[in-house]
């Protein structure tokens, strides 16, 4: 083998150039970590200050307009969160239909309904459960069974009916906005359930288009709300809902329906609800009428208050109305509509006389009721 002699002097300049690339790319990297620190810093500072100015400019530029965004954001007459709508309405939906098979995909005839009170009371579309032979009602908690309720008052001219349920579940009634709380062009969710779920299955976005509306139902007038959500039989018997979540309105498909060549969609207002509900008050505690509604009897095409059911202690009772009589006048005023009723019962007092004229199998009769 042959060794090849390195000079000394060659092997100590090999080894100090090698020292000295070594030492070379050490200095180069700290070099390059304290250049790339101060050149985030730099951009770091850039970016904060240009978001500042940025800021500035855009508050200068587009102040009044940032400044309208939030107030539509904030406006009670935008929805722009139906989940907030939902989460008000979900505990007083419910689902009613006609057999104990309420539950998801049993029962193609279900529609909505809307809790009134504590004590049961539930308020519908009349028109479709009119031809219920027995009414079940499902409430929007998921483990609840459906429970019988029975129809308390109806009245088919505005497509509105209450039926009532016992039950020993705590009930949540919905809260109802202020009768005047009605706007043009203010935003609405028409909510359904009737897949016997929880809570809240189907919701229609839209907004009112027409306040007061005038329709004919059957030769006599009404005002309508018009909105522009569509109504089908998932959602009629529903809330319609302000941003708040507060009832405004009862869906109706079959108004929308007589309608529908309008284009748009109606409900009845919650001024109409209200007396609805004020009725079912007086006729329960000035008559003690359980059960009833306004019909016209096919046979004599009289138009009045069928008695269905009466409570034995009530006043009506006591005076010799009974179950299936027809009350045609009280007090001389034809009783045509429920707040016909409403208006009159409310203003009698305790020891006064109410006239009653009664059709009987056929048979007008006059009956007095004393008011205690």
């Amino acid at each position: 083998m042959v060794h090849k002699n390195i000079p000394e002097k060659n092997l100590k300049n090999n080894d100090e150039e090698k020292s000295y690339n070594i030492s070379f790319k050490k200095k180069r990297t700290k070099s390059s970590i304290r250049f790339g620190a101060k050149l985030l810093t730099y951009l770091i500072i850039a970016a904060v200050s240009g978001a500042f100015f940025s800021r500035i400019m855009i508050d200068i530029k587009y102040g009044n307009a940032i400044k309208s965004i939030e107030e539509f954001a904030s406006d009670d007459m935008i929805i722009t969160d139906y989940t907030k709508v939902i989460d008000v309405i979900n505990p007083s939906i419910v689902t009613i239909g006609n057999s104990s098979g309420i539950y998801s995909g049993e029962s193609s005839s279900n529609t909505t309904g809307i809790i009134l009170d504590e004590s049961g009371n539930i308020i519908t579309s009349y028109s479709l459960i009119k031809d219920f032979k027995e009414i079940f009602v499902k409430l929007s908690d998921d483990s609840s069974e459906p429970v019988n309720a029975k129809l308390v008052v109806k009245s088919e001219d505005i497509d509105l009916a209450i039926i009532k349920v016992k039950t020993d579940e705590e009930l949540t009634p919905v809260k109802f906005a202020e009768d005047n709380d009605l706007f043009i062009g203010q935003g609405i969710a028409v909510l359904g359930n009737t897949e016997g779920k929880d809570g809240v299955d189907t919701v229609s976005p839209g907004i009112i288009t027409s306040i007061g509306e005038d329709t004919n139902v059957q030769g006599r007038p009404y005002q309508l709300l018009q909105i522009s959500a569509p109504i089908n039989k998932k959602n009629g018997g529903g809330p319609i809902c302000n941003s708040k979540g507060e009832v405004i309105g009862l869906a109706s498909y079959n108004l929308s329906q007589s309608n529908k060549d309008s284009g748009f969609y109606y409900g009845i207002q919650i001024k109409d609800l209200k007396i609805l509900i004020n009725s079912t008050n007086a006729f329960k505690s000035v008559l003690g009428v359980n059960e009833g509604g306004i019909i016209a009897d096919k046979n004599t095409e009289y138009k009045g208050f069928y008695v269905q059911d009466l409570d034995k202690k009530g006043n009506a009772y006591k005076a010799g109305i009974k179950p299936t009589d027809i009350i045609l006048e009280l007090d001389g005023t034809p009783i045509i509509t429920v707040d016909d009723a409403t208006l009159i019962l409310r203003n009698k007092k305790s020891g006064e006389t109410l006239k009653c004229k009664v059709l009987r199998e056929g048979i007008i009769e006059e009956v007095d009721v004393k008011i205690n």
